[in-house]
């Protein structure tokens, strides 16, 4: 049966492109068109959008990584929300937050690699100025976050039983209330 549950699996997913000569020309069309164990390949450019997993499982790449690939959120918009529990990947991206934060994630086990985030939060107002994880077991590997700034935590805001894994951070210029990089 297990067996079985796999092969399904591997036959139905499928493999999304936007920007270049993708079929979408943005990534949350992408997203609201995919099926859990989708992958959504991004080519190189500029995306100006926020994105809600919505409780999909994917696999999210920049394919050609974050030194060429930028999300930036509209004003006052999270540019990634995992909020519903999701897992899967998202790998190859600079995010700009506009004054809000760059990644929100509840119960997600996500893998986020080879990302750079650029700003976000707000002193004194946003929990978290890049990064809030409520739960879950995100991990994070080869990634950057400058010029953040958070009420507690100017990089990440983590809480309730968040089992998170971090490797190769780099964090600079952060700032908060409390916790100028992390608050537990």
């Amino acid at each position: 049966m297990l067996l079985n549950l796999l092969l399904l699996k591997s036959a139905t997913a499928a493999t999304l492109t936007v920007g270049g000569t993708g079929t979408f020309s943005s990534i949350q069309a992408a997203i609201d068109a995919s099926i859990p164990g989708d992958t959504i390949e991004v080519a190189a450019g500029f995306y100006t959008e926020s994105l809600n997993l919505s409780g999909k499982d994917l696999d999210i790449m920049g394919v050609s990584g974050s030194g060429q690939t930028t999300i930036q959120s509209p004003l006052n918009n999270i540019s990634v929300a995992w909020n519903l529990g999701e897992s899967g990947s998202f790998q190859g991206f600079t995010i700009r937050p506009n004054s809000a934060r760059a990644m929100s994630m509840t119960s997600a086990s996500v893998v986020v690699s080879d990302v750079v985030i650029e700003g976000g939060g707000s002193l004194g107002t946003i929990d978290g100025g890049a990064v809030h994880i409520t739960g879950g077991a995100p991990t994070f590997s080869d990634v950057e976050v400058r010029d953040s700034q958070g009420r507690l935590g100017g990089a990440f805001y983590m809480e309730t039983q968040a089992n998170v894994a971090i490797s190769d951070l780099l964090i600079e210029d952060t700032a908060a209330t409390f916790g100028g990089a992390f608050y537990l």
